[in-house]
């Protein structure tokens, strides 16, 4: 069995976008990309990385990612795991904008709630919900934290580090 990864950005705020037209299991998914090192070709792509399970459901789950229309490609970047590629959903375009800028606070107020949704977010103090509406006490940390004063006019989380948002072998 693969070690878990830390969940990143990418599955945070754009693997949600895939679930208002694909049935979306997080069972052996290991994390979500915004592109893959060896695939440059495929950026401006949700990738999601799977760990390769021989069980029935998993196959069926398999095969029914590989013939959705959203799908535009697979592979396995090792033989214990498969990638999947999607295109973005046409309707969350300027929202991945925003996010590969770090404007996470610009989301629609629709799209913010899908996001708490998916990931049963029920909590206002939660850390995803204080990005999302800029909350102070993320600056009032910042600001201990770097002891310096940060400016209101910036989102209080770092803009997609594409050293972790973008598919590397090594990761595994």
């Amino acid at each position: 069995m693969l070690e878990k990864m830390i969940k990143n950005k990418t599955y945070t705020y754009i693997y949600p976008m895939l679930s208002k037209t694909i049935a979306t299991v997080k069972d052996h998914l290991l994390n979500a990309f915004i592109g893959d090192i060896d695939h440059p070709e495929m950026d401006e792509h949700i990738f999601l990385l799977y760990e390769f399970q021989n069980t029935e459901k998993f196959l069926k789950y398999e095969a029914y990612l590989k013939e959705h229309e959203a799908c535009i490609k697979n592979y396995d970047p090792t033989t214990e795991t498969v990638m999947f590629v999607f295109d973005i959903p046409k309707d969350y375009i300027n929202i991945y904008k925003l996010f590969k800028r770090g404007k996470y606070s610009r989301f629609p107020r629709d799209y913010k709630l899908h996001i708490c949704a998916f990931h049963n977010i029920e909590n206002g103090a939660h850390k995803i919900v204080q990005v999302l509406n800029k909350d102070e006490r993320l600056y009032l940390e910042l600001e201990e934290r770097l002891d310096s004063p940060v400016s209101r006019d910036v989102d209080p989380s770092s803009i997609p580090d594409l050293e972790i948002e973008v598919f590397n072998k090594n990761y595994l």
